[in-house]
C-alpha cells in the first residue's frame, strides 16, 4: 500500500537533510476561523486573519497600563476569542501566563474554587473574569463582611462605604485601615497580588463592581468585544471610577449610532444619544462559516459592521450597552422594554442568582414572564416561612410550590418598584428554577458558554413547566402566603389575584 512505520527521530532526519525555506504567513491569510457561541442562531466561525489579530491586540495593549512585568491567568475556553485576544495583547510586554486546573466557565462550585486555588499559587496581577463568576464570588464575600453580624459586620459596612468614597473623590483605591482591617482575606482570594480585574460579556451590577474595587484596591474594567473584531471593541479606562458602561471605544475603532424610531431609540435623544451600534476598523472580519446570504445581508453596511446591540452615548464620553437589539420587544401597553436592563434590576434581590426575562404571548395579550435560579441558603430560610409548617423543606419542592411563586412575583417586582420602573415592565410570573447548574450543563440551549441568554431556547424549554404552574394558580382566586406585610394585589399568570398576609 506504500506506507512505511517511521519512528520521530526518522521523520526529524528526513526534515534535516531536505530543508525548505519556511512560508511565511501574509497579513491576509487567515490566521484562524473561530468560534462564536451565537445566542439567536446557530454557532457560527469567524475568519480572522493575521492582521485583524495584530491589530486588534495592539489597540488592548495600548488601553492598559502594564508594568514592566505582568502575570496573567487565562480563566477562559480557549476556543472563544477573548482570551486568545488577551494573550496576545500582553504578549507585546514581558508576560508570564497562567493556565488554570479548571475554567471559569464552568459552573461547577467546585472547579471554580480551584480557579481561585490557581490564583493563590500564581498570584497573578492580571485576570479576565465572567460576570457569573464575580457575582459567585461577590455574594461569598458580603456573606462574611459586609452582611456578617457583630462588630466585625458593622467595621465591614463602614470600611466599604468609606473606601468608594475615598476613591470618588480621587484618592486612590488603597486604604491602609481598612485593607489590611476588612478586605485582606477577600484581596488573597485572588492572589494578593492584582491589579487589573476585566470582565465582559454581560451586565455587572454597580454594587458588584464597586464592591471588587474596594475589597481588592485594584482596577476592575467592565469591557464589550466582539468576535468579528478580533476581540477588540471598548474598554473603561484605568482611571474610570464610573458603573454600567464599557467605556470608550479602543484605539482603531470608529464608531456611529442609527436611530430606530420604531423602538424609540434616537440619536437625537437628550442628554444621550441612542441607537444600534455601527463599528469600523481594520481588525473587522465579518465572513463567517458557514456562510448565508443572511449573514452577509446583516451584518455589514458598506465598511460597518452592525453589532445588533443598542448602545447609549453617555455625557462623560463613555458608551453603554442596552441591549441587544434582537431583546427589545414591544408590550401590549405600547411601551418598548429591554430586556437585559430589566435582568439587572432582579438579579440585584439578594435571594436571586440569575433571573432571564422574556415576553410570552397568550390569548389576552403580551406579558414578561421570568425564569428565577435563587441562591440556595437565603432562598430556602424565605420559602420556609411562606409555605404551612409541616411542608417540605427541599428545594425543588419550594420552587414548585404556589404560594412561594406569587410570594417571588411580588418580591421581584419590589425591586423593581424601587429602581422606579414602569409598573407595565413588571413581570407578571415566574418559574423558579432549582439549579442554573444543571441547566448550564444541560442540552437545553438555555446558555452560551459565557452565559449569554439564548431567549427562544429559554420559551421553548420552559413552556411547559411555566403553562403548567398558571394551571396551579389560576385554581384559586386567593393566594394566601405568610409575610409580615400589609395585604396587596399582584399579577400572577395573566390576570390579577389578591395575595392575603398571615402575619
Amino acid at each position: 500500500m506504500g506506507i512505511a512505520l517511521m519512528d520521530m527521530d526518522q521523520v526529524v532526519e528526513i526534515g534535516r537533510v531536505n530543508p525548505a525555506s519556511p512560508i511565511l504567513p501574509k497579513p491576509s491569510d487567515i490566521s484562524t476561523i473561530c468560534y462564536t457561541p451565537g445566542t439567536t442562531g446557530a454557532p457560527k466561525g469567524v475568519t480572522i486573519t493575521h492582521a485583524a489579530f495584530a491589530y486588534a491586540a495592539h489597540a488592548t495593549y495600548l488601553s492598559l497600563q502594564l508594568q514592566e512585568r505582568t502575570t496573567y491567568l487565562s480563566c477562559f475556553p480557549l476556543h472563544l476569542i477573548a482570551d486568545r485576544h488577551n494573550i496576545y495583547a500582553l504578549m507585546f510586554n514581558i508576560v508570564r501566563i497562567g493556565f488554570p486546573s479548571s475554567s471559569s466557565s464552568s459552573s461547577n462550585s467546585k472547579r471554580q474554587d480551584k480557579v481561585f486555588a490557581d490564583m493563590q499559587k500564581l498570584h497573578p496581577t492580571i485576570v479576565f473574569m465572567l460576570p457569573q463568576l464575580l457575582r459567585r464570588a461577590y455574594a461569598e464575600s458580603i456573606a462574611v463582611t459586609t452582611e456578617a453580624g457583630g462588630l466585625f459586620g458593622i467595621l465591614s459596612r463602614i470600611g466599604l462605604s468609606m473606601k468608594i468614597a475615598n476613591f470618588r473623590k480621587g484618592n486612590g483605591l488603597r486604604h491602609t485601615l481598612w485593607d489590611h482591617l476588612v478586605f485582606k482575606g477577600i484581596a488573597q482570594r485572588f492572589g494578593g497580588s492584582l491589579e487589573t480585574l476585566i470582565t465582559g460579556y454581560s451586565r455587572l451590577q454597580p454594587q458588584v463592581h464597586d464592591f471588587f474595587r474596594a475589597a481588592l484596591s485594584c482596577n476592575v474594567l467592565n469591557r464589550y468585544c466582539l468576535t468579528e473584531l478580533a476581540g477588540g471593541g471598548f474598554m473603561q479606562t484605568c482611571e474610570s471610577l464610573e458603573t454600567g458602561s464599557v467605556g470608550v471605544p479602543q484605539p482603531g475603532i470608529d464608531i456611529c449610532l442609527r436611530s430606530i424610531p420604531s423602538l424609540g431609540y434616537n440619536i437625537a435623544d437628550m442628554p444621550c444619544s441612542r441607537g444600534v451600534l455601527l463599528v469600523r476598523s481594520e481588525s473587522i472580519c465579518s465572513k463567517h462559516l458557514p456562510l448565508t446570504n443572511r449573514d452577509q445581508a446583516s451584518n455589514m453596511d458598506g465598511e460597518w459592521l452592525v453589532t445588533g446591540d443598542i448602545a447609549q452615548f453617555n455625557t462623560d464620553g463613555t458608551f453603554t450597552i442596552i441591549d441587544r437589539l434582537s431583546n427589545v420587544v414591544s408590550l401590549s401597553s405600547g411601551d418598548n422594554v429591554a430586556l437585559a436592563y430589566l435582568e439587572s434590576i432582579y438579579s440585584s434581590h439578594p435571594m436571586i442568582d440569575t433571573v432571564i426575562v422574556y415576553a410570552e404571548e397568550n390569548e389576552h395579550e403580551r406579558e414578561l414572564v421570568a425564569v428565577a435560579m435563587p441562591k440556595h441558603d437565603k432562598f430556602v430560610a424565605w420559602a420556609r416561612s411562606i409555605v404551612p409548617e409541616g411542608s417540605s423543606s427541599d428545594m425543588t419542592d419550594l420552587c414548585s410550590n404556589k404560594l412561594v411563586a406569587a410570594a417571588m412575583v411580588e418580591e421581584l417586582n419590589s425591586v423593581a418598584r424601587k429602581a422606579d420602573t414602569r409598573q407595565t415592565h413588571w413581570i407578571g410570573a415566574v418559574y423558579l428554577e432549582p439549579s442554573i447548574s444543571d441547566q448550564i450543563n444541560s442540552s437545553s440551549g438555555v446558555f452560551t458558554e459565557t452565559f449569554s441568554i439564548r431567549r427562544r431556547s429559554v420559551a421553548q424549554h420552559y413552556l411547559p413547566a411555566m403553562n403548567s404552574q398558571r394551571k396551579l394558580l389560576d385554581s384559586d382566586d386567593t393566594v394566601t402566603i405568610s409575610l409580615s406585610c400589609a395585604s396587596d394585589t399582584t399579577c400572577i399568570g395573566n390576570r390579577a389575584k389578591k395575595v392575603t398576609a398571615k402575619g
